[in-house]
């Protein structure tokens, strides 16, 4: 399908978020899923893809058809009406704010705790802050193509490290697994939901997708492209390290990395690696900055989102520095079950919630059959 120049597509809106869950996925997964599920820690991604595909079923109902919602503030006015549009729109933005605040923290921290731990922490946040309001008053059509480039670095990447983490995984480090294993193995899908569950936001970025109706065409791509990276980094780190070390190390992904000969003998490996995690952790910023910016013209009923860049950058360097305290505290707000469990509702369920109060109202129309 041929889209104008101001649309992007469902498959870069699938890419745009997939490379958004790179830099938590890194972060938070080898940790949670090893707390939450033990030896079976690393079919976590396995058990999330049954919560996945209902998510992406329901908003392919919603936006699939003809007289689909133009983005999800719509959505929401379709199943709730106007008041019930504005309640939502402002939980979401609050959401998505936390969300920029948490990175942009998370993103300053990694580089003090790596290779600059005596370094004013504003020394970091204002260089990334400044390329993002740079690019958030760009077009987003630029950005959907600067993730179709990254992704495939990203990919190559991956690749090649996963083929060197395969001479020090330890099978015994990821099996045996019993039916004993089948619950902890489900509870370790709870970190990875929360945070595929980041789809549901792009769909406020609705009114730049020039093909709805294709969400379930490339569904199945970005699925297993997601379960199987993700699973990837679980089964390294913990067949690496062993789940019992992992749940107590800060960074365990960057740790087990440096254990590979390779990195150890190319002095050069390890700012390759965090470069590639500053990266992620821009089109990480920047996706939930250009969210935040049209779910603001959306609740604001303005003509143009561009001019939410400057307010938001300045909210993204507060809310960096007031996030939390430390490193550690940042981690312990992460892993929080209270803060998951509301990654969750916002991400899986309450879509969930408006494609049911949707269809029982009437309001997702059917999508015709196709000639022939």
């Amino acid at each position: 399908m041929i889209l104008r120049n101001d649309k992007i597509s469902m498959r870069q809106i699938f890419i745009m978020f997939i490379m958004s869950t790179f830099s938590p996925a890194i972060r938070l997964f080898p940790i949670l899923c090893a707390s939450y599920g033990g030896v079976a820690g690393w079919l976590g991604p396995a058990v999330a893809v049954a919560a996945f595909v209902p998510l992406v079923a329901a908003l392919a109902a919603m936006f699939g058809s003809g007289g689909a919602p133009a983005d999800l503030g719509d959505a929401f006015e379709m199943a709730f009406g106007r008041a019930g549009r504005q309640i939502a729109l402002v939980f979401y933005l609050a959401w998505t704010l936390l969300l920029c605040a948490v990175y942009v923290r998370y993103y300053a921290e990694r580089l003090m705790s790596t290779i600059f731990p005596n370094v004013d922490i504003r020394f970091f946040l204002i260089p990334m802050l400044a390329l993002i309001y740079v690019s958030a008053r760009g077009r987003i059509e630029t950005f959907a193509r600067f993730a179709e480039i990254t992704i495939l670095i990203f990919t190559a990447a991956f690749a090649v490290l996963f083929a060197l983490f395969i001479p020090g995984v330890k099978i015994g480090n990821l099996l045996p697994l019993t039916p004993g294993d089948a619950v902890p193995a489900a509870r370790s899908a709870f970190p990875v939901v929360s945070i595929w569950g980041y789809f549901t936001l792009f769909f406020f970025l609705g009114e730049y997708i020039g093909n709805k109706e294709d969400i379930k065409k490339h569904a199945r791509a970005a699925i297993l492209y997601l379960a199987a990276v993700t699973t990837l980094t679980l089964i390294s780190v913990t067949g690496s390290l062993g789940y019992r070390t992992v749940t107590r190390m800060p960074a365990p992904f960057f740790s087990a990395a440096k254990l590979i000969e390779v990195v150890r003998s190319f002095d050069r490996m390890e700012a390759i690696l965090l470069s590639l995690w500053v990266v992620s952790d821009f089109v990480t910023i920047l996706a939930f900055t250009f969210i935040a910016m049209n779910i603001l013209k959306k609740l604001l009923g303005t003509t143009t989102a561009r001019r939410f860049a400057s307010p938001l950058t300045l909210f993204g360097y507060a809310g960096g520095l007031a996030v939390a305290a430390n490193g550690l505290e940042l981690e312990s707000f992460s892993s929080n079950a209270a803060v998951m469990s509301a990654n969750v509702f916002a991400g899986t369920v309450f879509p969930l919630i408006v494609y049911l109060a949707g269809a029982i109202r009437g309001k997702w129309a059917r999508r015709p059959p196709r000639d022939g």
